[in-house]
């Protein structure tokens, strides 16, 4: 399941002049997966009183790598570049390529 969820991540379109969210995405489940991939070979080369510690270890890894690869860098974004810390900014970066004047106002008809 880490492995197609990983390949799905490529499938994200990326947004216009905004921040890529699926960058984020697919460096979090790389992380994911590398991790597991590991797990495999380690576990089952240890003996069965040092599996469970292994395979906790593990668990909070990838979590950990989940959390770091796709909150991180919106923390530092947050933190490091506050002149982005604005609603307009996250409306565009929600909705997608920012609307222009003539979109934000309803056209009135003509005689009214």
């Amino acid at each position: 399941m880490a492995l197609i969820s990983f390949m799905s991540t490529f499938m994200a379109a990326k947004p216009l002049h905004q921040y890529n969210l699926a960058r984020d995405i697919t460096f979090a489940s790389l992380i994911y997966c590398v991790i597991w991939v590991t797990f495999i070979p380690i576990y089952i080369g240890l003996s069965h009183k040092d599996r469970s510690i292994v395979h906790v270890s593990f668990n909070l890894a990838s979590n950990f790598g989940l959390v770091a690869g796709y909150y991180f860098p919106k923390c530092y974004l947050l933190l490091r570049k506050p002149e982005l810390n604005t609603a307009e900014h996250f409306c565009t970066f929600l909705e997608g390529a920012p609307l222009t004047q003539a979109q934000e106002e309803p056209q009135q008809e003509p005689g009214k």
